[in-house]
């Protein structure tokens, strides 16, 4: 595939924001790829560290990608939603994919998530990652191989797959068919809000060749206690995911149960509450089962039987 000319190019779209202890393995990482044919855009989020510079001095090494390197500059801090939003405005070629700036790429990742798209003509492919702490890397993580019905079942009920928009493949339609599949003021829960309505709409593939060196050492966007900010973020991306189905006019029992877990998380986090959630989201139940479960969520029934009751009747929407 290296030397196919008329290989399709792509487009590598990475928020940067205080990364500069990372952000040299990961531009290495880019810039290193087998994969010729790709172009490269950085938004910096107003860091206020020394990323972007960093991140130029690696540039420099690579004469040959330099001229396909974009560095976007905000005026304000966007956060992580409106960086990914920025940057896809700016997708002209014919594949894109997100990588964060404190992770990394195996060196064949765009040749093998390009190679499988080719082969499969899909929307989006999927790949397998691996977590890196310290150096040190996991056994893969493979992405799902479910049938189509079952893996769009356990994607609608929100909890079943992990959500990241790293680590896969993107045709740029996608872009035209769910317009804002990144949103600005949407930074916690914000790969749910995207991979969510994403594949109501789209084709999927896979791959299990590795693709992505997620890094988990740096946890200090993963909150151990939600801020109002979070928790704002949150209802933001179940609003946003809720009203797309609404549009769409699919809304199934998975769907519903995919919304049903703000009230289940509402019952542990303390600045989420039933009140809160019902009106940021005006909900009615359709599914005799979704009807059985909002009930149960609002009785004064003992949580952890509230929540075997959530997890049995998840299990029928998606097994049975």
């Amino acid at each position: 595939m290296k030397e196919q000319d008329d290989a399709p190019r792509v487009s590598i779209l990475v928020p940067v924001y205080g990364v500069e202890k990372y952000i040299e393995e990961c531009a290495v990482s880019l810039m290193e790829q087998t994969y010729p044919h790709i172009e490269y855009y950085f938004c910096n989020d107003c860091t206020p560290d020394r990323s972007i510079h960093l991140l130029r001095h690696v540039v420099e090494r690579y004469p040959n990608r330099a001229p396909h390197v974009h560095i976007i500059e905000n005026e304000h801090n966007l956060g992580l939603g409106g960086a990914r939003a920025r940057l896809a405005q700016e997708v002209a070629t014919p594949l894109f994919m997100h990588a964060d700036s404190d992770d990394s790429l195996p060196l064949h990742a765009v040749e093998a998530l390009v190679r499988r798209q080719l082969q499969t003509g899909a929307d989006v492919v999927e790949g397998a990652f691996v977590e890196q702490r310290h150096g040190t890397f996991s056994n893969p993580i493979y992405p799902s191989h479910d049938g189509d019905r079952r893996y769009r079942r356990k994607r609608a009920v929100g909890n079943l797959l992990l959500h990241h928009v790293w680590g896969n493949i993107y045709r740029r339609e996608v872009l035209q068919r769910i317009p804002n599949l990144s949103v600005q003021g949407i930074d916690l829960a914000e790969d749910y809000c995207f991979t969510t309505r994403l594949l109501l709409s789209a084709t999927r593939a896979y791959t299990d060749e590795v693709v992505y060196n997620y890094r988990i050492e740096n946890q200090s966007f993963f909150p151990k206690k939600l801020s109002e900010r979070n928790i704002q973020s949150i209802i933001n991306a179940y609003k946003t995911v809720w009203g797309y189905k609404e549009k769409t006019g699919r809304i199934t029992l998975c769907d519903e149960i995919g919304h049903l877990h703000l009230f289940r998380l509402a019952h542990t986090e303390p600045l989420l509450t039933m009140q809160r959630v019902e009106e940021s989201i005006p909900y009615t139940p359709h599914h005799p089962l979704a009807k059985l479960l909002n009930a149960i969520f609002h009785s004064h029934l003992p949580y952890k039987l509230k929540d075997f009751t959530y997890r049995l009747i998840r299990f029928i929407a998606v097994y049975l």
